[in-house]
């Protein structure tokens, strides 16, 4: 580990220990903290224990997008709108929008918020082929409403106590099941070939679904597992059944209704007493889960599925929920030689109907919508009866968190992750290897290392408020007025303050290439990481395809040309915007391109942590370059290109951490514009981004 890594480190335990003392802590979560890694190897070989809790239904923004330090409602590196000034203005059918806006669990039923439409269908309308402007319009208003800090206490303090994942998204535009599969076997068979695809929460078939599933997998190659469901009653969190389960059958069936494993004959059928029976669809309740956990016979992998009174369900309470996140870890903690090899993701399904800002990566699906050099097979649906053609996905963001002894401290890690990445996770540490994961997919999600510290884990201790009393709470709540949309609508904003960000694999460029000859400009995706990357290009609204979608692979590039448009003057002109991972935003414009011949790229070569420009004057006549720092305070500055001339210049970033968005305009053009925001991955820790603070 280099130097400069091990004072980042020292300093932000120091600066995160002075926020809170242990002593504050409620047991649980008192005792995650303070309980060290068990760190023999500073290795995934050090990981015993792998524990998946996938609860139900939120997003990411609806959730946590006024914590500070994520990308949440202070972003402002966002896809573009048609229309509207920013994607937080989402239209309705009336020629008005919906902004985000609170829901008050102190003054409204907020806690007991109804389902909103969640499946396949409406799911890609308000994708709307890569535009996500039709929210509102498939899911109804209430899809704007979010929670903050007073709301849910405890998921807060969980971020604040672990790393949060802000680029982890659900495995598919769809509902429940579709997502859960991906979770358990990698895929929802979009081919059709073994009784899918499975793009409801029912199978297609009365055979079901006869892939084979990651579970199978682990217990052919040895490796102990277990699925953990059913209630006795007696349980510290809620098990009694007040209303019915929205859409997954009877509260009364002791199995839990959110094991899709119930999908699979192979599973249902297996004899009596045997691995799979007894291992997938037995009954192994909270109470077993602990004992296991005090006697040290814990599996390798274990799946937890929550009683469905606390699995956040809309319409069930996201305070429930936190009742039993509560005591997973207090049962966890109770054996500190478990805890430290354990390592715990929490995550959620999918978003039920409730908005995301982040648009959701995706393959192209079809001609005009864009390239890919990663083979897409298996990645697109085309379409029948109910169920529209286009990408199984990526869905939209969800919560996710990474509670470990490796993962401890207010982390953020910005990868891009789905459901299979926790499959690829337990492939790392235990070698089982599941090929019904798509190479696109592969190559685009991540494996969640990059959300853990194994040489080094963080030892900061942050105070947490307790549980008691959340559950009662919220019962009171429900008799309060359902939510509604308010009539004074404002963007809503997150709490101040940045947070850790880890290390991610990122080096992406893009250039803008004018082609006079051709009146086309070029853009040239440039991918010198170490995982793929999907672009997404706005177009004009004028364009009838106005996205497109580009999945470059690590270490290529791919190139893609674009028409000049009839500007208001009546000369050619573009207006192009491309989003990336992680705050990547660069936008392409200009009215006389073949007139002017100036540019303004970034070489892919450099990467010291700074930013490196080369400003180029192809013209006869001298070019002078205006560069406005558009967030982080740097100064304007003036650079002047004679004719004919290529001159390197550069940017510091040092006093905005790495952290960059700044425009470049042309006194040659009126219309020329080239906007670079991002982050310069240095290989080392660093913090989130401080404009959104």
């Amino acid at each position: 580990m280099s130097n400069g890594r091990r004072e980042f480190i020292k300093r932000t335990a120091s600066t995160i220990g002075a926020a809170g003392t242990l002593s504050l802590l409620p047991g649980s979560i008192r005792r995650a903290l303070a309980i060290p890694a068990a760190s023999e190897n500073k290795s995934i070989e050090d990981v015993q224990h792998i524990i998946v809790l996938m609860m139900e239904n939120r997003s990411f923004d609806h959730y946590l997008g006024s914590h500070a330090g994520v990308r949440g409602f202070n972003d402002r590196t966002t896809f573009p709108l048609d229309g509207q000034q920013s994607i937080w203005q989402q239209p309705n059918d009336s020629g008005e929008y919906v902004l985000p806006f609170h829901l008050d669990s102190q003054t409204t039923s907020a806690q007991a918020l109804n389902s909103l439409p969640h499946g396949w269908a409406d799911g890609h309308a308000a994708w709307d082929n890569g535009r996500w402007d039709r929210w509102v319009p498939a899911k109804g208003a209430l899809t704007m409403g979010h929670f903050t800090r007073a709301d849910l206490p405890f998921h807060y303090a969980l971020a604040d106590s672990f790393t949060v994942c802000d680029s982890y998204f659900a495995s598919c535009l769809g509902p429940t099941n579709p997502n859960r599969v991906h979770l358990m076997t990698g895929m929802l068979d979009v081919a059709g070939t073994a009784g899918g695809p499975l793009l409801s929460n029912s199978a297609p078939t009365p055979a079901g679904l006869t892939w084979t599933t990651y579970p199978q997998r682990l217990q052919q190659a040895g490796v102990s597992w277990q699925v953990y469901q059913g209630v006795t009653g007696s349980e510290p969190f809620k098990t009694s059944p007040t209303i019915p389960t929205p859409g997954y059958g009877d509260l009364d069936n002791p199995t839990s209704p959110y094991n899709v494993l119930g999908q699979f004959p192979a599973i249902t059928k297996a004899p009596a007493g045997s691995p799979l029976a007894e291992h997938a669809w037995s009954i192994r309740t909270y109470a077993q889960f602990s004992s296991d956990i005090a006697g040290g016979t814990l599996p390798q992998v274990s799946y937890l599925c929550p009683p469905a009174l606390c699995s956040e369900h809309p319409w069930y309470h996201p305070a429930d929920g936190a009742t039993y996140i509560a005591a997973v870890l207090d049962a966890l903690t109770a054996n500190p030689a478990v805890w430290s090899k354990t390592a715990l993701f929490i995550t959620y399904d999918e978003n039920d109907g409730l908005f995301d800002h982040m648009v959701s990566p995706t393959p192209p699906d079809g001609a005009g919508s864009g390239l890919s050099n990663v083979d897409t097979t298996g990645e697109i649906y085309k379409g029948s009866s109910g169920y529209p053609a286009g990408p199984v996905g990526l869905g939209a963001r969800v919560p996710t968190f990474v509670v470990s002894p490796w993962s401890k401290g207010a982390w953020t890690c910005s990868q891009v992750f789905d459901h299979t990445s926790i499959i690829r996770f337990i492939e790392k540490r235990f070698g089982v290897n599941e090929p019904n994961i798509s190479t696109w997919r592969r190559a685009v999600s991540g494996d969640m290392m990059s959300a853990f510290d194994f040489e080094n884990p963080n030892s900061a201790a942050i105070a947490v408020p307790s549980v008691a009393g959340l559950s009662a709470a919220a019962d009171a709540q429900t008799s309060l007025p359902y939510p509604t949309v308010p009539a004074l609508q404002g963007q809503p904003r997150q709490e101040r303050g940045t947070r850790n960000a880890r290390a991610l694999p990122y080096k992406l460029t893009v250039d803008a290439i004018d082609e006079p000859s051709d009146n086309v400009v070029q853009l040239r995706f440039i991918n010198t990481g170490r995982v793929a990357a999907v672009f997404q290009v706005h177009l004009p609204k004028s364009v009838q395809a106005s996205t497109r979608r580009y999945t470059v692979a690590a270490g290529t590039r791919l190139s893609d040309t674009f028409a000049w448009q009839t500007a208001v003057n009546g000369s050619a002109a573009y207006d192009l915007t491309v989003v990336g991972p992680n705050g990547f935003l660069r936008r392409f414009a200009a009215f006389k391109p073949a007139v002017a011949m100036q540019n303004a790229t970034i070489p892919h070569e450099i990467h010291d942590g700074d930013l490196h420009l080369i400003l180029t004057n192809g013209g006869p006549t001298p070019c002078v370059f205006q560069l406005t720092d558009n967030r982080y305070g740097t100064p304007p500055q003036t650079v002047n290109v004679r004719a004919g001339e290529t001159i390197p210049y550069l940017w510091s970033l040092a006093l905005s951490q790495h952290w960059y968005d700044i425009s470049i305009t042309s006194n040659l053009d009126s219309g020329f514009l080239r906007q670079f925001a991002g982050y310069v991955e240095t290989g080392e820790p660093g913090v989130t981004d401080p404009s959104m603070a």
